[in-house]
C-alpha cells in the first residue's frame, strides 16, 4: 500500500529517497468497514490506497447531501472548508494519512513536497467539483450517462440511493431509467 502511494508522488514530480523515507514515517494506515467513518482532521492529506468513501456535506441541509464519492488512487483534502464535510465508507476502505503539522514539516525540509501538493489539490477540487456540474445538465438521462462514464469503476459498489442523492434525481425515476 505504501509503495502504490510511493508510485503516485513519482507520477505527479520528482521525489528524493529522503524525502519518501520522513514520508513514510508520519504515515497513518486506516482500514474501515462499510458504513464507518473516516475522521478528517483540518490540514490533513489522505490517500485512498483500495475502496470507495462517500463524501457528505450536511451543512444547512435537513438531509445530508452526497457531494463527492472517493476511490481508489485517490487523494483527499481537508481544509477549513472541506472540514465540515463527512466520509463515510462505501465497502471496505484502506487510507493512508499525514496529519497536518507532519503536512506542513515535510513540506518545510524537503520543498519538493510543495511542488507535489500543487497536482494533489487539483485533483481533489476537480474530483469535488464534478457534481456541480453534473447537476448543471437539464436532461437527466444525460446526467446518469455522464455519472456512469465518470465513475465507471466505483459502479457495481454504489448504492442506488446514494446515486440518487448525489444526481438530485429521485430514487423512483433513478431506479426505473439506471440500467438503460
Amino acid at each position: 500500500s505504501f509503495l502504490q502511494l510511493k508510485e503516485k508522488l513519482l507520477k505527479l514530480g520528482a521525489l528524493r529517497p529522503i524525502a519518501w523515507d520522513a514520508i513514510q514515517e508520519q504515515i497513518q494506515d486506516t482500514s474501515l468497514k462499510a458504513n464507518e467513518s473516516f475522521i478528517r482532521l483540518p490540514g490533513q492529506i489522505a490517500y485512498v490506497v483500495d475502496g470507495i468513501l462517500k463524501e457528505y456535506d450536511a451543512h444547512l441541509r435537513k438531509k445530508p447531501a452526497i457531494i463527492n464519492f472517493l476511490g481508489t488512487d485517490e487523494f483527499i483534502l481537508t481544509h477549513q472548508f472541506s472540514q465540515r464535510h463527512y466520509l463515510k465508507a462505501c465497502i471496505d476502505t484502506q487510507i493512508l494519512s499525514i496529519p497536518r503539522e507532519h503536512v506542513l514539516s515535510l513540506q518545510t525540509t524537503f520543498p519538493e513536497l510543495l511542488r507535489l501538493y500543487i497536482p494533489i489539490s487539483i485533483s481533489y477540487y476537480e474530483s469535488s467539483f464534478n457534481r456541480q456540474y453534473l447537476l448543471e445538465i437539464k436532461s437527466v438521462p444525460e446526467r446518469i450517462a455522464r455519472f456512469k462514464e465518470r465513475f465507471h469503476t466505483h459502479l457495481k459498489y454504489l448504492r442506488l440511493k446514494d446515486v440518487a442523492n448525489y444526481l438530485n434525481i429521485n430514487y423512483d425515476y433513478l431506479s426505473l431509467h439506471y440500467r438503460n
